[in-house]
């Protein structure tokens, strides 16, 4: 069963297919699911595919450094005329790109430093709170339009925001 990141990424690339844009979708590996820190299995660092008339490429890195390379190589192909990351890893990467293209994020994956301030609880310590913060506004500082997926989560991001 495909997530809510992948699903609501599909949801954004068929309606602004829908509406005339030409849309290229680039999908990342997901976060915490049996990489456990090694690289991914391809051979190459980005797969390309059509799939329902959409052009879709995949970062087949979970280095961070490796996937920003590859998503400014795939940013500087073509002009865009903006760019649309679904969830805070996405986010996080394209406000990290040598861009001026309006950014809309998509943090409907839940308020990014109260997941982080809950797992800090699990752990007894706050030692990951300051990098949770910067990779949170690293996103906030840069995004020119966001969304999240409930009324509670735009809440908490216009706290974020403030």
């Amino acid at each position: 069963m495909p997530g809510a990141a992948v699903l609501r990424t599909w949801q954004f690339a068929r309606a602004l297919q829908a509406a005339g844009y030409a849309v290229d979708v680039v999908v990342l590996p997901a976060e915490g699911i049996g990489h456990t820190g090694r690289e991914i299995s391809s051979p190459t660092l980005l797969t390309t595919r059509r799939l329902a008339a959409l052009n879709c490429t995949a970062i087949n890195s979970i280095q961070f450094h490796r996937a920003l390379g590859a998503l400014q190589e795939i940013h500087n192909r073509k002009r865009y005329d903006a760019l649309v990351a679904v969830g805070l890893t996405a986010a996080v990467l394209a406000s990290r790109l040598a861009s001026t293209l309006p950014m809309w994020f998509d943090l409907g994956d839940g308020p990014g430093m109260a997941e982080a301030q809950a797992r800090c609880r699990l752990f007894g310590s706050d030692d990951g709170l300051k990098t949770a913060w910067a990779r949170n506004r690293s996103a906030l500082r840069r995004g020119d339009r966001f969304s999240a997926s409930s009324y509670k989560q735009m809440h908490a991001l216009l706290g974020e925001l403030a």
